[in-house]
């Protein structure tokens, strides 16, 4: 069986989101030994499944059928230096967020709160 590759780059992705497992399957509605089938590249994708994928990685469906990390890692590489350079004159500590991260923490945020209210309502404030 051929390995299916998106499954392979959504594992680089997540991991360098700071993601587990556990919290894409959950975000998925499957459980974390299939998800780890995913990223192993154990299952062909179907589209609909691609689009739930990168939508709890929060992005595209392009970026996850595309992704390349080492590219990615010597981009943000270059990007680092870049950063270090202005800490060092400004003596500030700049980081760069791209559209798709700065989505999925707001989007992250958004599930804690809803959780957070979930457990004020059923026990109570604290």
């Amino acid at each position: 069986m051929v390995k299916d590759q998106n499954g392979i780059r959504a594992k680089k992705i997540r991991e360098l989101k700071n993601l587990t497992q556990d919290f894409v399957a959950q975000e998925l509605g499957i459980s974390q030994p299939a998800y780890s089938n995913i990223e192993k590249g154990q299952v062909q994708l179907k589209e609909d499944t691609l689009e739930k994928l990168s939508d709890v990685l929060g992005v595209s469906v392009d970026t996850l059928k595309t992704f390349d990390a080492e590219k990615y890692l010597i981009q943000n590489n270059h990007n680092s230096q870049i950063v270090t350079k202005i800490d060092k004159v400004n003596h500030v500590n700049y980081y760069p967020i791209n559209e798709d991260i700065k989505n999925l923490y707001e989007r992250t945020i958004k599930l804690l709160e809803q959780e957070l209210q979930r457990y004020k309502d059923k026990f109570g404030e604290i």
